[in-house]
């Protein structure tokens, strides 16, 4: 289809200067300048949008930024009050602003579509009529085509004029799914302006309906008029070919879109039925294609599994679950974790974004400044964006500058949903107007931190919302902030997972009780000195949980403080399987006390010595199940081995083992 093109912040529509065709007589020039009308709508420069200064409107042409419209497509008079356009120029089964669209003429006048006879996607044509037109307005003629024969293209250029192309009806070729109906190729040149505009015979009667440009040869598409004077069935169709898939996955689908619905219709109607029966098949299509491939999907591929089984895992920031080229399921590389690291903006009060690629994914990583919380922040959907803004160089472009957007204001749609593990997300979608873009995100809250998946694309494309919500459920990342962070947390069932039902956090004086789906432990201050700035961090992991894995907090570690030496950690290591050599050569080194899990203590760096003590789960020959407590202190002097082991005993002694339980939803 002849698409739009965003250039200096305006759509702008790329067409020659006003021409006429010297083979078309007087009449016949007339009559398609008066029958020719430019499809608009008003220019909208959204609701919140902010910029750093001031938009340079100057550095636009004159007729673009005196222009109240933006100009979409072309359409056509072809009977009284009925006119014509190509249906990607309405899009009404997309997802675009449900605003009014209106047809021009040469001399500025605008009239308001209010009614669609017609409409078929597959074929790409609108019928529509207004709320009045110009009197004494005469439609154009229509006839059968002749390969061959002169063709004229016709177009509006942004209201200052038709703009008349003259070629050649070159030849007929059938449409690519069914071959139902066939295009007219011509050679005539058309631009994006010329979309839903008439191809004319030289005796100025209408053949076809110009529609899409060769992406490889110099020719030109138009279905013939016939199509749409034949349809009598005073029905509309959706017809959309979908190509679906997961990022990471190796399975795709191509899922055949069909939905009838009666005419006449209001646009508004349709734009607010339509985008929702296009992105429910689109869910339910995703989810066919997961429970159709549930045997090898994760988590419940037959191959061998190196994320569920995974013996020591972290992910300060989200990983990605993806299959590989042997279809193992894995996680995607750390170095996703040292482009965090590169790529940050810092924000005041200890804030900062993070930002990197994630198969085929934009990740961002907020940590909020000292003086935000993830519960007012998620409450103020403004202020997270105005965050992320901070440390993104989102642009719009004007001419040969471009300005930084500081603000999007609230979200057009935000929600919170549960992923299949009972984890809280939020979606929600920004929309760029002025460019045409939308934002869509999925938000995972966290105790001190917001971690975002998002997608930028055009209003048009409705795909990624759904792509995004099922992507939520591949991706992993541990939980962490600071004791105060973590109790507020957990009061937030919003925001908190099913799995943290089991978990809290409770000083006793100067002791911290701890609670896990797995043990319980008690945090003598002589282990360690807990504040309510220490820094809690909880691994999560995959679980057995039937025939599948259910994700669960299996770890934790406590620090004093963010930037403390001094620390706790109780690891929770299950034995894989013994499909995986690398995971059990690991066990090995675990369950049989190996280094450095060997009782040993040994230095970190100048005065800061760790120790682990390994704690065995039944007959040490059959045990499946291992946790690992280990204890690292900074020393003034160099009495480190009797203290650790001191410690670390101390802190076993307080541990009290669980049997997992089935969070309460």
């Amino acid at each position: 289809m002849i698409k739009k093109y965003v250039v200096s912040g305006c759509i702008l529509l790329f067409l020659s200067v006003y021409s006429v065709a010297a083979s078309l007589s007087p009449e016949a020039l007339s009559l398609i300048k008066n029958a020719t009308f430019e499809v608009v709508v008003l220019k909208d420069e959204g609701v919140g949008i902010a910029y750093e200064k001031p938009l340079p409107f100057k550095l636009l042409p004159f007729a673009q930024r005196e222009d109240k419209y933006d100009s979409i497509g072309t359409g056509f008079l072809i009977a009284p009050n009925t006119f014509v356009t190509a249906a990607h120029v309405f899009n009404l089964h997309s997802r675009v602003l449900n605003r009014d669209i209106y047809i021009r003429n040469e001399k500025k006048e605008v009239f308001k579509v209010n009614q669609i006879l017609k409409y078929a996607s597959d074929r790409d044509y609108v019928v529509f009529t207004c709320d009045t037109i110009p009197a004494k307005l005469k439609p154009l003629k229509t006839t059968l085509r002749k390969l061959d024969s002169p063709v004229f293209a016709v177009g509006n250029a942004l209201g200052e004029g038709v703009v008349i192309r003259e070629g050649l009806l070159t030849s007929e070729t059938f449409e690519e799914v069914d071959g139902k109906w066939k295009w007219l190729r011509f050679s005539a040149a058309a631009s994006p302006g010329n979309s839903g505009g008439p191809l004319v015979d030289n005796a100025g009667n209408v053949i076809g309906i110009v529609m899409m440009k060769s992406e490889n040869e110099n020719l030109n598409y138009a279905l013939p008029i016939q199509e749409v004077l034949s349809d009598v069935s005073k029905k509309g169709s959706v017809h959309e070919e979908l190509p679906l898939g997961l990022p990471g996955w190796g399975e795709t689908t191509t899922k055949r879109f069909f939905y009838e619905f009666p005419l006449p219709q209001s646009p508004h109607a349709l734009a607010t039925t339509l985008p929702g029966q296009l992105q429910s098949f689109i869910s339910a299509s995703l989810k066919e294609l997961i429970v159709s491939k549930s045997a090898t999907f994760f988590p419940k591929s037959n191959k061998p599994n190196y994320v569920v089984q995974a013996p020591l895992f972290s992910a300060v920031y989200p990983k990605l679950i993806i299959e590989d080229e042997n279809r193992f399921w894995r996680f995607t590389p750390t170095q996703a974790q040292e482009d965090a690291n590169e790529n940050k903006a810092l924000l005041e009060k200890n804030g900062a974004v993070r930002f990197w690629n994630l198969g085929g994914l934009r990740v961002l990583s907020l940590k909020l400044p000292d003086n935000e919380s993830v519960e007012s922040v998620v409450m103020h959907p403004k202020r997270f964006m105005d965050l992320l803004l901070k440390g993104l160089n989102v642009q719009r472009p004007f001419g040969k500058e471009a300005v930084k957007v500081t603000s999007l204001g609230n979200p057009v749609l935000k929600e919170i949903f549960d992923d299949n593990y009972g984890r809280k997300w939020v979606y929600w979608e920004w929309y760029l107007q002025p460019m045409n873009l939308v934002f869509t995100g999925v938000s995972l809250p966290t105790p001190d931190s917001i971690s975002s998946i998002f997608i930028v694309h055009s209003m048009e494309d409705v795909l990624p919302s759904m792509l995004l919500k099922q992507s939520a459920n591949l991706i992993i990342q541990d939980y962490q902030g600071s004791l105060t962070q973590w109790q507020s947390f957990l009061s937030q069932k919003d925001l908190c997972p099913l799995f943290f039902n089991q978990t809290g956090f409770v000083k006793n004086g100067k002791v911290l009780d701890v609670q896990t789906s797995y043990f319980k432990a008690s945090i003598m201050p002589d282990v360690l000195a807990v504040t309510g700035s220490s820094l809690v961090i909880v691994n999560t992991s995959f679980v057995p949980s039937g025939n599948t894995s259910v994700i669960d907090a299996t770890s934790l570690e406590i620090r004093e403080n963010e930037h403390s030496d001094n620390r706790l950690s109780v690891l929770r290591f299950k034995k894989p399987s013994e499909d995986i050599p690398e995971y059990n050569q690991f066990w090995s080194v675990v369950s049989e006390e190996k280094a450095p899990y060997n009782k040993q203590v040994f230095s970190l760096k100048n005065n800061v010595a760790t120790f682990f003590k390994v704690l065995k789960i039944g007959n040490p020959k059959t045990n499946t199940v291992n946790y690992v407590i280990q204890v690292t202190k900074s020393f003034e002097e160099d009495s480190r081995s009797g203290d650790l082991r001191r410690l670390a005993d101390m802190l076993s002694s307080s541990i009290e083992l669980k049997k997992r339980k089935e969070p309460a939803k």
